[in-house]
């Protein structure tokens, strides 16, 4: 049976949704025909990225010291939130965005906010995970849809199918920041890095993780405040749609302030639960004299589906391919060796018709582990106009 929190949270959700249709109702009756579908078009054109209040979380206690941590689609986490006091939430509560329940696995979840805190200056930063939480775990979640501020709005045309795929980020987004000391006088920039929202999972344990956020953290031309909250955790091969607005290119800096890349971001829209929900994604990022790096495999259906084919090496030796039912949801991952199985690459490099899809490359960090690939979309496969 639902808890007391299960109930509130629904309700809150069918308020906010309640709301949502009645507005796009009177738009519809006081525009008539011609002027709604302008009105849609117009909205379509830029998606928000506005600033937030520092409202949008609270301090909860778990029911448990330690809860599961689950992403979007339901995946366990191979790790646990576990309640301990945090330098903004004292006694043993947890940082809770209050800004929407979403369900995942037919129960209510709350985003539990991660970071890097420091509980006392000069001693060294604490990192916490943010993940999908159940509300079951928590005490009363208090729904503040208002915070939002017109962030992970639905647009009308998202056709574009793609998956996330974070296990491409690199080390090197670790040294791209998205804050120049001269935004942060007096303070250090080192947890204002652009790697936060590549592959955050990463750091807790063997998962590779992505983020659909409300807002990014910042603009064209300047940081935004309360930027870069977290709407969504995606696993690996989250399939999301790409939605037909102009995507941020946004610029990196070294820790000295100097332009040293650039990130890209699009909106999209990702479905679960019988929900479907808007925000940002990260699209990939080229550092300084280095190719572009995808954190997105873009689709391509087949007549049983569509398979996403990824070539790589320098001599590109072997092959990396997706697998895809006919609902574009992922079903597979092989690698193929030219060497060893020559026959299978062909027939693999052959879906391409001559072309990779995506190009990728291995590296083996300090550990030995062949964990790290690099993506990097051919520019003739890439729409212009993204």
């Amino acid at each position: 049976m639902p808890s007391r929190g299960d109930l509130v949270a629904f309700a809150a959700a069918l308020t906010v949704v309640a709301g949502g249709g009645v507005s796009l109702l009177a738009v519809t009756l006081l525009a008539g025909h011609h002027g709604a579908a302008q009105a849609r078009r117009a909205a379509a054109e830029v998606a928000p990225n506005h600033t937030m209040s520092g409202h949008v979380s609270t301090c909860v206690r778990p029911k448990r010291r330690s809860i599961p941590a689950l992403t979007f689609d339901g995946r366990a986490l191979p790790f646990r939130v576990t309640a301990h006091d945090e330098p903004r939430c004292r006694g043993g509560a947890l940082r809770i965005l209050r800004l929407q329940p979403l369900v995942v696995r037919g129960e209510v979840t709350f985003v539990r906010r991660g970071g890097c805190d420091r509980p006392a200056r000069g001693t060294r930063c604490s990192p916490q995970p943010t993940a999908h939480v159940r509300a079951r775990d928590l005490a009363l979640v208090e729904v503040d849809a208002a915070q939002r501020n017109g962030n992970g709005a639905a647009v009308s045309s998202c056709p574009r199918a793609a998956f996330t795929a974070p296990a491409a980020v690199g080390r090197e987004l670790d040294r791209m920041f998205y804050k120049r000391p001269s935004d942060l006088p007096g303070r250090s920039v080192a947890g204002a890095v652009w790697s936060n929202y590549g592959n955050p999972g990463r750091r807790f344990g063997p998962a590779s993780t992505s983020y659909l956020l409300w807002n990014l953290p910042r603009t064209a031309s300047g940081v935004l405040p309360g930027g870069g909250i977290v709407e969504a955790v995606l696993a690996h091969g989250q399939r999301v749609m790409l939605c037909d607005v102009p995507g941020l290119s946004l610029p990196s800096f070294d820790a000295r302030g100097r332009r040293n890349g650039r990130v890209r971001f699009l909106y999209a829209a990702v479905a679960g639960a019988g929900q479907t929900i808007y925000g940002w994604v990260m699209r990939g990022y080229a550092a300084r004299r280095q190719p572009f790096t995808s954190t997105l495999a873009l689709a391509e259906r087949g007549a049983a589906g569509a398979t996403v084919v990824l070539q790589g090496g320098p001599r590109n030796d072997s092959l990396a391919a997706f697998g895809f039912d006919a609902a574009l949801q992922p079903t597979s991952v092989r690698r193929i060796d030219r060497r060893d199985d020559p026959a299978g690459y062909a027939a693999a490099a052959q879906t391409t018709r001559g072309r990779p899809v995506v190009a990728y490359s291995t590296s083996v960090d300090d550990d030995g582990n062949d964990n790290r690939i690099r993506l990097a979309v051919p520019r003739a496969y890439l729409d212009p106009a993204r």
